[in-house]
């Protein structure tokens, strides 16, 4: 359902922070390493991350990326989702018609809106650091 750059994204964000603090910047050579992400890719996904305030950067040879201890707690799988894959997820017709919709529905537009809106409340309530501890 998410892109690979969403997924990538997730990764990284669990990784930073696991793994980062202020102190430590960690280079995109580390993350994309770590997270199995060409660098180049893994640069421009933490782009967006920064861009978005949801990390941080320093530049210089010391510099890198980084989440602050207090924000470890306070990200959502939705902030990620809606940096990287936007909201349209929610609200495309599963099958990739046009023009389905509630008045005018594909044969799976009730199922899969029931799914959807369901996976809509779980990723605003779950945490980041939620998927760390399950994913150590």
């Amino acid at each position: 359902m998410f892109s690979k750059s969403c997924e990538y994204a997730l990764r990284i964000m669990v990784f930073l922070i696991n793994e980062s603090n202020s102190a430590k910047q960690l280079p995109v050579s580390v993350i994309a390493r770590a997270v199995k992400s060409p660098a180049a890719y893994t640069s421009k996904i933490l782009q967006k991350l920064n861009h978005a305030k949801l990390i941080l950067s320093t530049k210089g040879h010391l510099g890198g990326y980084y989440i602050l201890d207090e924000r470890k707690n306070e990200i959502f799988l939705r902030d990620v989702i809606k940096v990287i894959d936007g909201e349209q997820i929610f609200s495309v017709c599963v099958l990739g018609f046009p023009k389905c919709s509630d008045s005018k529905p594909c044969a799976l537009h009730h199922t899969f809106k029931h799914l959807r809106d369901d996976l809509r409340n779980k990723i605003a309530v779950t945490k980041i650091i939620d998927l760390m501890l399950e994913n150590p």
